[in-house]
């Protein structure tokens, strides 16, 4: 799943500004977690990259607050 491409769709008002600031395509796995510092939500957590300035984000991979992720 490193290195897969994807695809975010808004969930929340929160994730459907995000998508609409930064793009719902074009979006890299760069890393896999269990565990990260901001919540003690087990993961799979995946950090996301779509090359933007500031643009980088954690999104759960099946139960984000704000996102719904569709992988290519």
């Amino acid at each position: 799943m490193v290195g897969e491409m994807v695809t975010l769709t808004g969930k929340s008002k929160r994730g459907k500004e995000r998508v609409e600031r930064d793009g719902s395509t074009g979006w890299k796995v760069r890393e896999i977690q269990d565990r990260i510092s901001f919540t003690d939500k087990r993961g799979p957590w995946l950090l996301l990259d779509n090359g933007m300035p500031k643009a980088m984000r954690w999104v759960h991979a099946t139960d984000d607050d704000h996102f719904i992720i569709v992988e290519l």
